[in-house]
């Protein structure tokens, strides 16, 4: 199974998951952003646009979403981790569940 395959799976898997999960709840019961979509905003304003502007989310869909962050990781030194809470935040910001 390529890489790609894998990514585009991630993508799906990750779009369901970000909206039903983009806040948890903290050790006294309040409402916190979900840390890997937090991780993923502060990725895409802080990483992606250490050398270009930040396209809107909108501009791409889930599918290119997932090929792009696959082909800049290695220029913005995205682990796998980094690189799934960045489609996380993808993901949510398409949903509607943030911004």
């Amino acid at each position: 199974m390529s890489l790609r395959i894998v990514a585009a799976l991630a993508v799906t898997f990750l779009a369901g998951c970000a909206s039903l999960r983009t806040v948890e709840t903290d050790r006294s019961g309040s409402l916190q952003p979900n840390r890997s979509v937090e991780q993923g905003r502060e990725i895409y304003y802080r990483a992606c646009t250490a050398c270009h502007s930040a396209d809107p989310v909108s501009a791409y869909s889930l599918a290119e979403w997932s090929e792009i962050v696959d082909s800049m990781a290695p220029r913005a030194k995205l682990d796998e981790q980094r690189q799934a809470a960045l489609l996380a935040y993808i993901a949510a910001v398409a949903r509607g569940a943030t911004n």
